[in-house]
């Protein structure tokens, strides 16, 4: 058996999945060979770990991405500022090397789903990690960006809806747990032991607002002290998931 991680998209709640990754990798379960996926907000966060930027620098980065958002600055523009802070030249070969699927939808000019585990430079890695965040409407002014000489759509767009932009990972994955920060919306591809979750059975603490709030906070950047409650909550459910896991994670489930 062989774990693999997998985020789904999940807008401005992307702290979460700060949280939560970061912890799995501290508590040894994500290790450096560990495939790691994912669309939208969850491409980024994966991207992340998987070419090895620490959590501080990503977690001030996301900070000055939502102090641009909150100033007027559009999300592509906010995402590609900080991306080209996050990356460097040798992130393709890390992320590739880490088994790194990024998920998103080519609309023209040959439709189709598309699933990258190899970049070419680190331009063309921040291109993919955009194409995957882009919710139409939301992320640009457009519909669509531009990725690899086409136009492109969110991840979540690029895989069957059972798994929720969760991409299916590199080859040899036979256990894959899922990631998502949206309470309540299906993951039916996976295993009810294979998701951390917010609202799901067994995840304390719960949510700190209403699940309307929460699904506000997606589209709308939430408060900052917010935005490190976000960080917990997904670290205390990556402690909940080993905790009930930890007699099925044997050490060559992480090889």
């Amino acid at each position: 058996m062989r774990l693999g991680i997998c985020f789904s998209p999940a807008g401005l709640l992307f702290p979460y999945y700060v949280g939560a990754g970061y912890e799995l990798q501290r508590l040894g379960i994500l290790q450096p060979q560990t495939p790691l996926g994912g669309s939208s907000a969850g491409a980024i966060v994966a991207a992340c770990l998987a070419c090895g930027v620490p959590e501080e620098t990503v977690r001030l980065g996301l900070a000055r991405l939502v102090d641009d958002v909150r100033a007027g600055t559009r999300l592509n523009v906010a995402l590609r500022k900080q991306l080209e802070t996050f990356m460097n030249d040798d992130s393709p070969a890390l992320a590739a090397k880490h088994g790194l699927t990024l998920g998103y939808f080519e609309v023209l000019p040959r439709p189709g789903p598309r699933l990258v585990r190899a970049w070419a430079d680190r331009d063309d890695l921040i291109d993919c990690i955009c194409a995957s965040s882009n919710w139409p409407l939301f992320f640009s002014r457009w519909p669509f960006v531009r990725c690899r000489g086409a136009w492109c759509l969110d991840g979540f767009f690029s895989v069957p809806r059972s798994r929720f932009g969760c991409p299916v990972l590199s080859e040899g994955v036979t256990r894959t747990l899922a990631i998502t920060a949206l309470p309540k919306v299906s993951l039916s591809a996976f295993l009810d032991e294979d998701i951390i979750q917010p609202g799901r059975a067994g995840y304390a603490p719960a949510l700190p607002v209403d699940d309307s709030k929460w699904f506000n906070w997606a589209l709308t950047p939430a408060p900052d002290e917010q935005l490190d409650a976000m960080v917990e909550l997904g670290r205390q459910h990556a402690r909940v998931w080993a905790s009930r896991e930890r007699d099925s994670l044997s050490p060559a489930t992480l090889i």
